[in-house]
């Protein structure tokens, strides 16, 4: 079942900003669709997800993403979502019964997590491990929309059903109080949904409803924060022949948000979303083709979102994370662009 990955070493000339040119990609691991999720606890230890192909497949590095192992596989389990406290203890959120799975040995081995108390949820899309007793979830993407927590390192777990939206995608807190959830609002289908964003200040015993969006056909999908002010969310779009790609912005700790667009070729649909700081950004998404397959390029600013570019070698990306000078990226392959 172990593997090694293979990299493929692609020259780029185009500098985004960033000190080298040299873009790293891993041929594995890789998904017909895309690697959902990823979690790396220092520079050299990390986990990925491949959630959606026929086969499930959780991968681990110990070397900084030069090589992954296989290390844990079934055919059930719809892995969604990935978070680690430590080297030994994580979570995987799931789209089926299992909902939350749990390994005390570093993924080598997963149970479903059965305590979990509160209105039970129907999948988990989105988990942030805030320290190594805090931990927060939401799911899931086609309703019903639930926020879960954990106060105790994920011992036990809280749900409670989120009644203000009716889908929960993505969550983030800045501390143990203070943060966001983020989805959409729809009667039944998620295809017409319209954006919205929920603040608490209480742990999320409460949530404030401070964005929704005007446009039906519309989710928020995906969060990223450049530090305590300067925050984005995705938005993905299922209106047909649209060749529009916006995104939110908040320069005020998640209060308020503002919607910004640019023109695509018909058809994308943004997944992820990343600044390394206020100028040098990248959305990552995917559009269906012709001949049946998906495959859709990157996009990416240098001067805080006035123009983008699209990038054809970073596919079908649904999660970026800037961590210690590298941008990692899971999408198509798994994804590593040094910046120094």
């Amino acid at each position: 079942m172990l593997k090694t990955s293979i990299f493929l070493i692609f020259s780029y000339f185009a500098s985004f900003g960033c000190n080298s040119n040299r873009i790293v990609v891993s041929d594995y691991p890789n998904s017909k669709l895309k690697l959902d999720d990823f979690y790396f606890i220092n520079e050299n230890t990390g986990w990925v997800i491949k959630g959606i192909d026929s086969l499930k497949i959780i991968y681990k590095t110990t070397d900084g993403a030069e090589t992954w192992n296989s290390i844990f596989e079934n055919d059930v389990s719809v892995f969604r979502s990935i978070g680690f406290t430590d080297s030994l203890n994580g979570f995987v959120g799931t789209l089926d019964s299992n909902v939350l799975m749990y390994t005390t040995n570093g993924g080598y081995k997963w149970q479903k997590k059965n305590e979990i108390y509160g209105d039970k949820p129907k999948g988990i899309c989105g988990l942030y491990v805030l320290d190594s007793l805090n931990i927060f979830g939401c799911g899931r993407y086609f309703t019903p929309a639930h926020f879960i927590k954990s106060t105790n390192g994920g011992t036990t777990w809280t749900s409670k059903k989120i009644d203000q939206v009716s889908l929960l995608v993505d969550c983030y807190f800045f501390n143990h109080q203070k943060g966001i959830i983020v989805g959409g609002k729809s009667s039944e289908n998620y295809y017409e949904a319209k954006t919205a964003i929920l603040y608490t200040t209480n742990g999320g015993d409460s949530w404030i409803e401070n964005y929704v969006g005007q446009n039906s056909g519309e989710i928020c999908w995906k969060i990223y924060f450049v530090d305590s002010l300067i925050g984005y969310v995705s938005i993905e779009s299922f209106v047909k022949n649209s060749n529009k790609l916006s995104y939110l912005k908040t320069i005020d700790g998640g209060l308020t948000w503002k919607e910004f667009s640019f023109n695509v070729q018909p058809g994308y649909e943004a997944l992820s979303i990343i600044f390394i700081d206020e100028k040098t950004g990248w959305i990552g998404g995917m559009r269906n083709l012709e001949d049946g397959s998906v495959s859709g390029e990157s996009y990416n600013t240098t001067n805080s979102g006035v123009n983008w570019k699209p990038d054809f070698t970073y596919l079908n990306v649904n999660r970026f994370k800037f961590i210690n000078n590298n941008i990692y990226a899971s999408g198509k392959h798994f994804y590593k662009i040094p910046l120094k």
